[in-house]
């Protein structure tokens, strides 16, 4: 994702001026248009060429140890990510989180974008009714061909949904994007029936301290500049918002949430090698999604090769779980009110 925060202020919440948001926003839209112009078009198509090389590779590698091989899940993510493999390693550790509960009735999405994690846990998880919202207008039909049968245009702090309309409620790799949380939750809170569950993934602190520039700026003790490269990361990343686990349960249980459970997800060693599988985001002058993305419509046979690379990749780096030590992420789960159902 490319976006655009604010400085930190002390290590759990970022806030700052709207003119850094706004500074910091400009800057990646130049260096997206420097990326379409020569040479940086010419090197951003070799890179993306290097990038396929090195994901077949590794891909070999992998079946040449007898790693864990993808299931369902994991291609249906690859056939969706293939021009960006990274993002599969990200969504089957939140999706395989999700799938570990039960979902009844009528469902919304918040924020669901273009709808492709939505549309693989519709089909994985057999969700019958599930209704997306996002502050960003996408294209309708995209959404129902994905399995959604609803969208709506809006603020997931102002819903425009009516008190209780839902038995429950996901948000993956949202909340910490919105700069009033509490409104969020309350209005979560708001369109679910007593008893629903509000379900999210969200990154933890340790999503700061995994990333790989942190971590070789940290060893060869350049503890400013690897403050000042995580500050860096959550403006781009656009994270407004690091709780921790005692936190989110006093924000939840403020909201009129209960029986609030808690899963660490993505472990460091997961971060790291997702970090490295995007470090185009890093260099967005030569930033070669768009020349990668536009090599795979045009070539039946590189996508098929990428989609396969990226499910072996994937299946190889998400076969182990985090613990709380480790942990970049957090799924929770959170019932408004009591628990009106089994649940975790």
């Amino acid at each position: 994702m490319i976006g655009a925060v604010d400085e930190k202020d002390g290590s759990v919440r970022l806030v700052g001026p709207e003119a850094q948001r706004t500074a910091c926003a400009e800057r990646q839209r130049r260096e997206l248009e420097a990326s379409r112009r020569f040479p940086n078009r010419q090197i951003a198509s070799v890179l993306a060429a290097l990038y396929v090389a090195g994901m077949l590779v590794a891909a070999v590698l992998v079946r040449a140890l007898r790693m864990p091989r993808p299931d369902r899940l994991l291609s249906s993510l690859a056939r969706e990510y293939s021009a960006v493999p990274e993002m599969a390693v990200h969504k089957a550790v939140e999706i395989r989180s999700l799938l570990r509960h039960n979902y009844c009735g009528r469902g919304l999405d918040l924020g669901c974008g273009d709808g492709k994690v939505g549309g693989v846990l519709i089909g994985h998880a057999g969700l019958e009714h599930l209704e997306g919202v996002d502050v960003s207008p996408i294209d309708r039909a995209v959404l129902l061909a994905r399995g959604y049968v609803g969208y709506v245009v809006a603020d997931i702090q102002e819903l425009p949904h009516p008190d209780a309309a839902f038995d429950y409620v996901i948000a993956v790799c949202v909340v910490e994007h919105i700069a009033d949380l509490g409104s969020v939750l309350r209005e979560a809170g708001r369109v679910l029936k007593a008893g629903g569950w509000l379900y999210f993934t969200t990154p933890s602190r340790g999503f700061r301290e995994a990333l790989i520039a942190y971590r070789v700026l940290k060893a060869f003790g350049m503890n400013g500049l690897a403050a000042r490269f995580q500050s860096y990361r959550d403006m781009t990343a656009c994270h407004l918002h690091y709780l921790e686990e005692t936190e989110w349960r006093a924000a939840l249980a403020e909201a009129g949430f209960s029986d609030v459970a808690i899963e660490p997800i993505f472990s460091r060693r997961q971060h790291l090698v997702y970090d490295a599988m995007n470090v185009q985001a890093y260099f967005l002058r030569y930033y070669f999604y768009e020349r990668l993305r536009g090599a795979l419509e045009r070539s039946d046979l590189m996508r098929r090769a990428m989609e396969w690379a990226t499910a072996q990749v994937a299946a190889a780096v998400t076969a182990t779980a985090a613990t709380r030590a480790d942990a970049t992420h957090y799924s929770i789960a959170c019932c408004k009110g009591a628990a009106s159902r089994g649940e975790t």
